[in-house]
């Protein structure tokens, strides 16, 4: 029998703190990946989810969570190589659907105040806008994500309860203010 590796054992406990929330009814687990890349030797586990308070039809925010390894965290891992940090990288993105707004840059400027005051300003925030354009419309989409700059031991598994419970709170900040500016009037009316 061998040892569960980093990725192994953090995987079950973010698994377990996302869905204990799922399970409490304080979000909805939309999607789950659980991916092995063979041509990079490489491990994601992704976990999406919203607030379940929304209602059907409205836009949502959606959160991403994102646990990676790649060879190199294995082979430092296994080998024990000196001088080498094992650990795995972990990420959490915000989507927003930003509908036709004439004015991104301040949007994405509010969005990422909102983020710094629940994460205490502590991390970079990197947002990427993309436009659909088609049907007559053209939408446009933020996804906001928090740059921890840092690998993930073992060390901070019980961290991940906590990590997700910023993320709820995040999802819930996001989508009041979202649905706020979404009900304003247009000016030209």
């Amino acid at each position: 029998m061998f040892d569960p590796t980093i990725y192994e054992n953090l995987k079950v406990v973010l698994e377990g703190a996302v869905y204990e929330l799922d399970l409490a009814g304080a979000i909805l687990v939309t999607g789950r990946e659980d991916l092995v890349d063979l041509a990079s030797m490489s491990r994601t586990y992704k976990l999406t989810f919203v607030l379940t308070s929304e209602e059907q039809g409205k836009p949502a925010v959606q959160a991403e969570l994102v646990l990676h390894s790649g060879l190199r965290d294995f082979a430092a891992e296994q080998l024990k190589e000196h001088g080498s940090e094992p650990g795995c990288s972990f990420g959490i993105s915000f989507g927003m659907p930003f509908g036709t707004l004439p004015d991104l840059t301040l949007r994405c400027s509010e969005a990422e105040g909102i983020l710094d005051r629940v994460w205490g300003g502590r991390f970079p925030v990197l947002q990427t806008v993309s436009q659909t354009i088609g049907a007559g419309a053209s939408l446009y989409r933020s996804t906001a994500r928090l740059d921890f700059g840092r690998r993930f031991g073992e060390d901070v598994a019980e961290d991940f309860a906590s990590l997700t419970d910023y993320t709820v709170r995040s999802l819930s900040e996001l989508e009041e203010w979202l649905n706020g500016w979404l009900r304003e009037p247009d000016p030209g009316e």
